[in-house]
């Protein structure tokens, strides 16, 4: 496969609308978005402008304006949507009416550089082997009367980027790399991007250093989409761009999403998925709320507890009786390991992990529980040398434990 930017673009933004779009080439209606439309609409109008200045001509700019008028009123159809329902068709006109007039003014006579080519094609090997291949179009290819090339593009986007943004872009960068082995003189090189609905330029050199590297990194993405081709691993990813994507309707992730949209609020209600969803949904709210009161209830126990073993202990008790139940109450100290767990104790738990490595035995161990091992130290049936050596690590524990019993596990006579 010749590679672009836009596919890679494609398959870095959804390895699967990548496959149904390149790979399986699935035939699905094309959703024409008001966003596309502008701006291939004034992408058409600035080319047929400077169409006109290579031959000689240049437009008034009512003749300019009356071309972008004409062209969207031809190209205009009913099928055109739009995802943000506030604005309307011609909200959209007018802003490709507004920035076209801005660029009209503040490039206008178009001559402070010399156009070289429109819609130039680009086509280069990013290795000696011809393996890793890239195709592209470049809007506008430009040259300065100091001998810089210029590589223009066009952007209709409601977003601006930073400067660090488009030193990172690789779209132009790429096609640097083509000018450069199509043409002499062409060390110089400015890429230009017109943000037009901002009446914007940005602009980025790249040094050879950063050429290089975008090639390795260009061929390490090409090689992941190869290899999302050969294991036929294309998982989707979901983004704001989701509702402009023309395989909205059979992607798994919104497939349901695009049934159910146009149902009427009853047919809606009584549609399967949303009945099911609907009831997951409520058992994972009761869920949820249980597990909270749990949590305050288990929270309530403890400090319970505590009073219990403080009860027990103040009067020497090991049982405590209820109207109901018996509570079986235990305090034994013993030690506990130095835990990751717990931020202070990780230093110890690393020494303790290098001594018992160290004794030679940390095979022998390093199955076993944290409990385990503290049982066999207090047995004392490890090895003298290991049984004094892990005393340094171990740290005096208290184990208090409350249990109950079984209900009226006591005198059945007695009343309480």
């Amino acid at each position: 496969m010749v590679f672009s930017h836009s596919r890679l673009e494609t398959f870095e933004s959804c390895a699967l609308k990548f496959k149904y779009q390149y790979i399986d080439k699935v035939e699905i209606p094309k959703r024409d978005s008001i966003e596309a439309f502008l701006g291939s609409r004034v992408h058409d109008v600035l080319e047929e402008l400077y169409k006109h200045k290579l031959m000689g001509k240049t437009w008034t700019k009512d003749e300019f304006l009356k071309y972008y008028f004409d062209l969207w009123e031809k190209e205009k159809h009913d099928e055109i949507f739009i995802v943000k329902k506030q604005y309307t068709i011609d909200d959209y006109y007018r802003q490709g009416l507004e920035a076209l007039s801005k660029y009209w003014e503040r490039y206008y006579p178009f001559e402070s550089e010399k156009t070289i080519a429109l819609e130039q094609r680009v086509y280069l090997s990013l290795d000696d082997g011809d393996r890793y291949r890239i195709q592209g179009f470049i809007d506008r290819l430009s040259k300065t009367p100091a001998g810089v090339w210029q590589i223009r593009d066009y952007k209709t986007k409601r977003k601006l980027p930073t400067k660090e943004e488009a030193d990172k872009d690789r779209q132009l960068a790429l096609y640097q790399i083509g000018i450069q082995k199509m043409w002499d003189n062409t060390e110089k090189v400015e890429l230009i991007w017109h943000y037009l609905l901002f009446d914007e330029e940005v602009k980025s050199v790249r040094s050879k250093k950063d050429l290089e590297t975008l090639k390795i990194d260009t061929i390490h993405t090409i090689q992941e989409a190869e290899e999302a081709i050969k294991t036929d691993n294309f998982p989707y990813r979901e983004s704001a761009l989701c509702d402009w994507c023309d395989f909205f309707d059979i992607c798994p992730a919104k497939k349901h999403l695009a049934l159910i949209l146009p149902l009427a609020p009853k047919e809606f209600k009584e549609d399967e998925g949303v009945v099911l969803a609907d009831r997951y949904s409520e058992l994972h709210a009761k869920r949820y709320e249980l597990k909270q009161q749990i949590a305050a209830i288990e929270e309530e126990m403890t400090i319970v507890e505590e009073e219990i073993v403080r009860y027990a202990l103040q009067f020497g008790m090991t049982r405590i009786y209820g109207s109901n139940r018996a509570l079986n109450v235990k305090v034994e100290e013993t030690f506990r390991l130095p835990t990751n767990s717990i931020k202070s104790e990780r230093p110890q738990r690393e020494q303790l992990e290098t001594y018992l490595k160290n004794s030679g035995i940390w095979q022998d161990v390093s199955q076993l529980t944290p409990a385990r091992l503290v049982n066999l130290f207090e047995a004392g049936t490890l090895q003298p040398k290991l049984q004094t050596g892990l005393s340094k690590y171990l740290i005096p524990h208290v184990v208090k434990q409350v249990r109950p019993g079984s209900t009226k596990d006591y005198d059945e006579n007695f009343e309480g």
